[in-house]
């Protein structure tokens, strides 16, 4: 299932918790733009001029309209138990119109649109996430990953993880295949998103099966390669990498990730 996640900004962290939680079931899983921004403080959720310069709002509309579903993440907030502001009545109304399932997370707090919010007949997950897709529970289908080969000046760059999935050894830029999204966009996009740097010539490398069992992940890894083409290497996402650098090829780091591992195995003439 596509599901679009909802909700007051100021409940990110919860949010990205949520989308890790879904995607290890198998479901294509969206968040407005710059969650982690915000889960990391780099943006104040209080600064409502930032929302509208970013066009949050609006921009979120075609993810709901391109999605199956819906979820609300509603916790506590401004001493309202479960909290679904504006921007989220909104959200709820417009997949409503469209014929999206919705979804909340907690219970329908009570304020002075809840009737409103009833009439639209959410689903209440009472954070239980399998109720999500009660049909099959237990089922769990691999996620899609991209992995950015960047090359400059016979260098690869690579980045040392810190967050659990991943910690402590060093990867590829890289990350989630978008719904409808080709693999060199990914690419792309990724790059930029976590390096700040921009790429080109991306081709399609190779595929490696990864079952990383004590992260009880699996992933099908696309393997992008590129040259860089412009900026400067900036740590853009601190919450997921401790660095960047450039390596020679001949004189990579230790440890790496398990797909990168998979990937010298499967193919290793990327080295050389």
């Amino acid at each position: 299932m596509r599901i679009a996640i909802c909700g007051s900004l100021a409940f990110a962290k919860e949010m990205l918790e949520v989308k890790s939680k879904l995607e290890s079931e198998g479901n294509i899983v969206t968040l407005p733009k710059n969650v982690e921004r915000y889960a990391d403080g780099t943006i104040d959720v209080e600064n409502k001029w930032e929302k509208v310069q970013l066009d949050v709002i609006k921009k979120y509309f075609d993810e709901i309209k391109n999605s199956d579903a819906i979820l609300v993440v509603n916790k506590d907030k401004n001493g309202i138990k479960n909290y679904i502001g504006g921007n989220g009545l909104i959200e709820i109304a417009f997949a409503h119109v469209n014929n999206k399932k919705i979804f909340l997370l907690n219970p329908i707090p009570e304020m002075h649109y809840s009737d409103e919010i009833k009439s639209m007949n959410p689903i209440i997950l009472n954070r239980d996430l399998s109720k999500i897709n009660p049909e099959n529970p237990d089922r769990k289908l691999p996620g899609v990953g991209v992995g950015v080969i960047v090359m400059k000046d016979g260098k690869i760059l690579l980045g040392k993880r810190i967050n659990a999935h991943g910690g402590n050894t060093w990867a590829f830029p890289g990350g989630h295949l978008e719904f409808f999204e080709k693999f060199e966009e990914c690419a792309k996009r990724e790059a930029m998103e976590e390096t700040g740097i921009k790429i080109k010539n991306a081709k399609l490398l190779t595929v490696t099966n990864d079952i990383l069992k004590d992260d009880k992940k699996h992933y099908a890894t696309v393997f992008v390669t590129a040259d860089y083409a412009e900026g400067e290497v900036a740590n853009r996402e601190p919450h997921k990498y401790e660095e960047w650098k450039w390596f020679d090829k001949l004189n990579i780091p230790n440890p790496l990730m398990l797909p990168i591992q998979n990937l010298i195995r499967q193919f290793p003439e990327v080295l050389k």
